[in-house]
């Protein structure tokens, strides 16, 4: 391997393993800044694991054609080491500082858009809620006067319905007591009809007893 390809390989790894570490913060204060990224922490540490693996072996193949030898780790760390302690604790911060500045940002941009288009709306489907609670309120109060010809011929109905249905009982009930009395006689008849060969049967007996 060249010399020039040798510092090239070493100035880019060790650039590579810094850069890996800013990325590797920054996505560390995001999910302590926004709780809501915690749920998805293993999906982010495998992302950035693969992303790292990925980036890595792209710059060696344009570099030093993909040659991978033990020293491209130890410039990784190298590089990652003079960012932990030149340029973490300012990335952290800065990281922190806009990450807020956005969260600030949503939040004043839903208030815009809650005074500017929500509340406008929430406002007019109060209004029309009470205008439609005063209209039932007066047509409650309205009503009895309304339906009252309504309600009265309606009981007049009901009452002459129930005296008709009475009378048309009374008319039938001469009907009725005949059918009655029709079925008493021809029941009295059966009971002649079978009551007379019980007796004979009864006076039949001594005889066959003193024979």
């Amino acid at each position: 391997m060249d010399i020039t390809v040798q510092y090239a390989t070493a100035t880019l790894m060790t650039m590579t393993g810094a850069l890996l570490g800013v990325i590797h913060d920054v996505y560390r204060t995001a999910q302590r800044e926004w709780r809501f990224l915690r749920r998805f922490s293993a999906l982010f540490d495998l992302s950035f694991w693969l992303f790292g693996i990925i980036f890595v072996f792209t710059l060696l193949l344009g570099v030093n054609h993909g040659e991978v030898r033990i020293v491209i780790f130890a410039l990784l760390l190298v590089g990652y080491a003079l960012y932990h302690f030149i340029a973490r604790p300012l990335v952290i911060a800065s990281t922190a500082f806009i990450l807020r500045l956005i969260y600030r940002a949503i939040l004043w941009i839903g208030q815009a858009i809650y005074a500017t288009i929500i509340r406008p709306i929430l406002t007019v489907l109060r209004g029309v809620r009470l205008l439609a609670r005063s209209i039932d309120r007066g047509l409650g109060a309205v009503e009895p006067l309304v339906l009252w010809p309504v309600v009265t011929s309606a009981r007049g109905l009901k009452h002459f319905g129930t005296r008709l249905a009475l009378f048309g009982l009374k008319k039938m009930r001469p009907s009725i007591v005949t059918v009655k009395e029709k079925w008493d006689t021809v029941q009295k008849r059966i009971t002649k009809w079978i009551h007379p060969l019980k007796d004979k049967g009864n006076q039949d007996a001594p005889e066959d007893q003193e024979e």
